[in-house]
């Protein structure tokens, strides 16, 4: 059985995996980073990437069918990518040092992520290939069925027929 989640949800483990807790953000006093609407948005676009992985027209989700959906990381990583992007939009408009009680704080300092950010770009790219792989054998199982054809014909099905070379 696979593990699903409502939109909800996913919003809540977004929040979880990106660690925007009150408690573990000292820095902003304890505040969470992202608003709710945010992450909500986050998660949106990240399902909208997930849409349009190839083949565009199989496995499409929006907020009540998510749950339907089998590949729960692919949605988590899809929708940090877009939190990651808004949030360094922000410290790149921000881009000042800081400076309290002799604590300065520069943008150089966040070097030290990068290679995370592009392990996790890697795994996303990963992650989306298998995606593609897993939503064409889907779209193949389909038009196959089981004990021969009975399922949904391909658009292309009719352009060896000549149904489509005479739109030309």
């Amino acid at each position: 059985m696979a593990i699903t989640f409502t939109f909800a949800q996913y919003v809540e483990h977004l929040r979880t995996y990106l660690k925007d807790s009150g408690l573990k953000n000292i820095i902003l006093k304890h505040k969470q980073e992202n608003a709710q609407s945010e992450l909500e948005l986050y998660t949106r676009m990240g399902i909208t990437n997930m849409n349009m992985i190839p083949p565009s027209f199989i496995l499409i989700y929006d907020e009540t069918t998510i749950s339907n959906c089998p590949n729960v990381s692919l949605v988590i990583m899809e929708s940090t990518w877009h939190a990651l992007v808004s949030n360094n939009i922000l410290q790149a408009r921000n881009d000042l040092a800081y400076s309290n009680g002799g604590i300065t704080l520069k943008v150089e300092d966040a070097q030290r992520y990068l290679p995370t950010i592009q392990a996790l770009w890697q795994n996303l790219l990963q992650s989306r290939e298998h995606w593609r792989m897993y939503k064409k054998s889907v779209n193949i199982g389909s038009i196959l069925g089981t004990g021969g054809y009975s399922g949904t014909s391909s658009p292309y099905a009719d352009l060896y027929r000549g149904y489509y070379v005479t739109t030309f």
